[in-house]
């Protein structure tokens, strides 16, 4: 095995920012709720060969992306949420989002670059009035499919984990899993500087607060996408489990559907390999969101329009994230397309 210096630095791996943000626990940005991410892990499981699924299971320590287990809960694929809310891991918090300042395209040398916050500055992560370059979701994804490219398929060790970076493949493997979810989500790509619609107010079918108890919060158009939505979507497909933490079937279901539904399309037509390109289909994507004004009462006219969207999203998600883990463990693309339907 060689170790090497990673070519490619991402500077946003050395430093946390917009701490602040997400210190208020479940009211930070999130993507999907997990249920979301598990279902985008059940389809790319669906879509990999059993090799990669056996390679995948040995990399995340004996689980599945969608397993929920004693030390993963949600689900090691929602677990990136929790790793970034950690003593030490803030560094992560930025590689979950991307906003374009209003701008109704994707720059990515403008949008993913951030300034230390004062918290990252009272931590040493940065100096004041820095400017960190690399600072997205986009950089994330192409930042650990590269190192774990390198580590599986090259047999190289990333020699740049220091301070504010990970050497573990597990997590690596982990981030890169959740973030994949994560730019699928349209305000995880967002127009406005509001965090992802997080502090744009609406109602629910009537009701001013979201969530589940103990953990409800007014509602806001971020947690109408990546948890109202999927959850209403859900109970097409039966009622959910008594216990809150026990699987739900009804994931299970809901990604084969996606799975049935959305197959057949070409794979050749969704550029697997161009996260900026999944980002901008994010951008164009976001603007749908915002088509209400703040305070609305989102009824059945806006769910009916916006669920589509959001099912193609998370059946697009588990399919590059397959299309990606299969290549790392095969590191054939022929076998990937094979097994992706194409």
């Amino acid at each position: 095995t060689t170790t090497v210096t990673t070519t490619t630095m991402y500077q946003c791996a050395l430093v946390a920012v917009l701490a602040a943000v997400f210190a208020g626990g479940d009211g930070g940005v999130r993507a999907w709720s997990a249920p979301g991410h598990r279902i985008i892990g059940r389809i790319a499981t669906a879509m990999t060969s059993e090799r990669t699924q056996q390679a995948v299971v040995k990399q995340l320590g004996g689980v599945n992306w969608y397993e929920r287990t004693k030390q993963y809960p949600m689900g090691v694929i929602a677990w990136a949420d929790t790793y970034s809310r950690l003593p030490g891991n803030s560094w992560s918090y930025p590689l979950h989002f991307a906003y374009t300042h209003g701008y109704p395209y994707l720059d990515y040398k403008r949008d993913c670059a951030v300034n230390c916050s004062r918290s990252m500055l009272r931590e040493g992560y940065c100096e004041q009035g820095q400017v960190l370059s690399d600072c997205c979701v986009i950089a994330a994804v192409d930042k650990y499919r590269q190192e774990l490219f390198r580590e599986l398929v090259l047999g190289e060790r990333n020699a740049t984990a220091d301070r504010g970076n990970t050497n573990s493949t597990m997590v690596k493997l982990a981030l890169l899993g959740h973030t994949v979810g994560d730019m699928h989500q349209p305000l995880h790509v967002d127009l406005k500087d509001d965090y992802g619609g997080n502090t744009f107010k609406v109602k629910w079918f009537g009701e001013a607060m979201c969530g589940h108890d103990p953990y409800k919060k007014p509602c806001n158009i971020h947690k109408i996408f990546d948890f109202n939505v999927i959850n209403k979507r859900l109970d097409d497909f039966g009622s959910p489990p008594a216990d809150y933490s026990d699987d739900d079937e009804r994931e299970h279901k809901f990604a084969n559907y996606l799975l049935a539904r959305y197959r057949p399309l070409a794979w050749t037509l969704m550029n697997m390999y161009n996260p900026t390109q999944w980002a901008v289909e994010s951008v164009s994507l976001a603007s749908m969101s915002y088509l209400v004004n703040e305070g609305y009462d989102i009824e059945s006219v806006y769910y009916d329009n916006v669920l589509p969207v959001l099912e193609q999203q998370l059946y697009k998600a588990g399919r590059r994230l397959a299309f990606l883990t299969q290549f790392l463990f095969s590191g054939k693309v022929t076998e990937c397309a094979e097994s992706a339907g194409g």
